[in-house]
């Protein structure tokens, strides 16, 4: 854990070229956007998130992690009218089934350290 502690400004800056990285996506229009399965591409993307806030938040409980990354999904989500692309609660469900695989998973890991 200690390593992983030296390691948080790293894991902090990667958190926000991810979320940039996301952003960027979530708004570009529908077209220009095709990378698989809708609902794959959200899970994987808020797994990637979750993993990179719990670890750059290290001392910070779960919720106190996830609960900002869910809201900016309903953001994202609420953002992407403005961009003529669709949004709906499955896309939200998909994020939180990522975020709950990237809770679990950090928990479990850190259970084990």
């Amino acid at each position: 854990m200690a390593m992983l502690l030296s390691l948080v400004w790293v894991f902090r800056l990667a958190l926000l070229v991810a979320l940039a990285g996301v952003t960027y996506l979530a708004l570009m229009p529908a077209q220009a956007v095709s990378l698989g399965s809708d609902k794959t591409n959200h899970v994987v993307a808020f797994v990637v998130l979750g993993v990179l806030a719990r670890l750059g938040f290290p001392r910070s409980g779960v919720l106190a992690v996830m609960f900002p990354l869910f809201i900016y999904g309903v953001l994202i989500e609420a953002m992407q009218y403005q961009v003529g692309r669709f949004a709906g609660m499955d896309d939200l469900l998909a994020n939180l089934i990522g975020l709950g695989i990237a809770g679990f998973s950090t928990l479990f890991i850190q259970k084990l350290d």
